[in-house]
């Protein structure tokens, strides 16, 4: 059975290794799911993630092909977001783990660099006081040895063993830095109680971190549960790294007591931690996947039975006129009705997406977006972006510069407007349809205040330039980025390994939601993908008309176009042929 580790902490707090560095160790141990639940900081994220996306992406026995929609994964170590956030319960240290936060919240991410801010006074009022016993040290001489960090007492331990002070690092918490020794102060915290409060109100899913250090009786722990199930706790460490069976059992009999769901892991931090190991803790610590599943099914108001349905809007579920049918909306309705999930997927920039929706007022439940071909995926429910991969400025200028040298209008966006070099016919036909401002200059890449997820190419009169520039593109970039023909008049540019089949595979995954379990609808190129990588493929009849090749990759072809109805007939027959939600078809 796959494990996992829900609990570790890297360089961008009390850890010896990167961000990157601890993917790559979970990736090589073979498991299944890697937490990243730094202290009080989520800066190590977006290191952590692009090293998982890039170990899921690269060639493996289990992913031949770079992108591949239908291996996508392979064996690869899925990165959960995480964080630990110190508190206080009654005078005792608390750690609260939340995973799956609103991590790119700016306000969250603020938040936190507050409670580092009240960690940074406490750790200058330490070195006053360690000097005053002799020890040379000062927060400046810290954050010099220990870059990019946040500074914790194992650093203070560790430089003062580096400096000869010390012998062992323990001797330094013994001696000094203890929490009943001299040169120990103690930080504003905030309570346990706030902070289950505060992830809770970023989309966090909060789980009370080793509990067994925290109780000198049963009863101890018992209040502590309580308050803080009272507060909102969804889950309880029961596996951890230094736990006996006894701790497990014990701390699992408590978690089925309170309604709390188990979770764990090593806390591993490296060198700071000799002995303890990723994955395993001391030994004995073995941390089944379907511990990440049940938190997930939770967190996301999904389960085993779950069933997700990917559709692509212009060509599929929009009529020629932009319009969506009374009869789609109703098989829609009927279909979240049933407890499944409806991704609106499209080429399309979120922020166009959001118009659109609000413009046919579709709202369903549990209803989740997913832009630019699938480099932006959007909960409607939570209003927290999942995922997001953007192009970077030298790609833009480069790619810009291949658009002008054969002839090409192109054009990129900021989470709420265009860019475009130019006024002409290509903004009046591209902007026919889209809603979105645009403003003019010259240099896309100097103008954006926000990367964008893709560059868009237009050609009206000549589409041998599109092919043109296509060619070019993949011949000075490979596979660092994807080009799709998404119309007879335009070409997209998005990072690479970005497609909507991958985020079909991408969202299954970080839903709890079975791959056997998921459809998809496209009628063009940028949806193939998406159509391989769902067990269930529809090819919408206009699509197979202008593309007879899509069919390859399709399980079905609907018996009308989408102006008839076409995607609405299919699903009907799906729905009744699914019965009771659960029993669905898969190829």
């Amino acid at each position: 059975m796959p494990s996992i580790d829900l609990h570790t902490h890297s360089t961008k707090s009390d850890g010896t290794l990167t961000p990157a560095q601890l993917v790559q160790m979970a990736r090589e141990l073979g498991l299944a799911a890697l937490a990243l639940t730094d202290h009080d900081s989520v800066d190590g994220i977006p290191e952590a993630e692009e090293a998982a996306e890039s170990l899921s992406l690269a060639p493996s026995a289990e992913n031949p092909a770079r992108g591949a929609p239908a291996s996508a994964f392979g064996n690869a170590t899925e990165l959960v977001p995480g964080v630990e956030v110190s508190t206080e319960y009654k005078g005792r240290s608390v750690h609260i783990v939340g995973l799956f936060p609103d991590w790119r919240n700016t306000r969250f991410r603020e938040s936190l660099r507050r409670f580092s801010n009240a960690r940074e006074e406490r750790n200058r009022k330490m070195c006053e006081l360690l000097r005053e016993k002799g020890v040379d040290i000062y927060y400046e001489d810290l954050c010099r040895a220990f870059p990019g960090t946040i500074i914790t007492r194992t650093h203070f331990a560790r430089y003062m063993l580096q400096k000869g002070y010390i012998s062992r690092t323990w001797e330094a918490f013994q001696i000094y830095i203890g929490d009943d020794r001299p040169c120990f102060v103690p930080r504003i915290k905030i309570s346990s109680e706030d902070a289950v409060r505060f992830l809770l109100r970023y989309h966090a899913f909060p789980v009370l971190a080793h509990p067994i250090q925290y109780y000198s009786s049963f009863y101890d722990l018992e209040e502590l549960l309580a308050d803080l199930k009272a507060a909102g706790l969804r889950g309880i460490e029961c596996y951890y790294g230094s736990h006996t069976m006894y701790d497990q059992q014990t701390i699992s009999r408590y978690a089925a007591e309170y309604g709390l769901l188990p979770s764990g892991g090593s806390d591993f931090h490296g060198a700071n931690k000799p002995g303890l190991r990723m994955g395993v803790g001391y030994g004995r610590m073995a941390v089944p996947d379907r511990v990440l599943t049940d938190i997930k099914h939770a967190h996301y108001n999904t389960g085993d039975n779950t069933r997700i349905l990917f559709c692509d809007f212009d060509g599929t579920l929009a009529r020629t006129d932009k319009s969506v049918s009374p009869r789609s909306r109703e098989v829609l309705d009927r279909w979240t009705a049933a407890g499944h999930r409806f991704v609106f997927s499209s080429g399309r920039i979120m922020a166009d997406i959001q118009i659109q929706i609000r413009r046919l007022d579709l709202r369903l439940p549990g209803m989740l977006l997913s832009a630019c071909n699938g480099a932006e995926i959007y909960d409607c429910d939570s209003g927290v972006t999942l995922y997001k991969r953007t192009l970077t400025r030298d790609q833009i200028r480069k790619i810009q510069a291949i658009a002008d040298s054969v002839g090409l209008f192109c054009l990129t966006h900021s989470d709420s407007r265009f860019y475009v070099p130019r006024e002409g016919p290509e903004t009046e036909f591209y902007f026919r349809t889209v809603r979105i401002p645009y403003c003019v200059c010259e240099d896309l890449a100097e103008a954006v205040d926000e990367l964008p997820c893709k560059i868009h190419t237009v050609s009206l009169d000549d589409p041998d330039r599109l092919v043109d520039f296509r060619r070019r593109v993949e011949e000075e970039f490979g596979d660092a980025l994807n080009v799709y023909r998404t119309h007879p008049c335009y070409v997209e540019v998005v990072p690479g390994g970005v497609s909507k089949g991958h985020a079909l595979q991408w969202l299954c995954r970080r839903l709890g939601i079975r791959p056997e379990h998921s459809l998809a609808a496209g009628d063009s190129e940028n949806d193939l993908s998406m159509l391989q990588a769902a067990a269930t493929g529809i090819l919408m009849r206009n699509g197979a008309e202008m593309n007879p090749f899509l069919q390859a990759g399709a399980d079905l072809v609907t018996e009308y176009d989408n102006d008839h109805d076409g995607l609405a007939c299919t699903l009907d027959g799906i729905l009744d042929g699914m019965g009771a939600p659960g029993t669905g078809a898969g190829k």
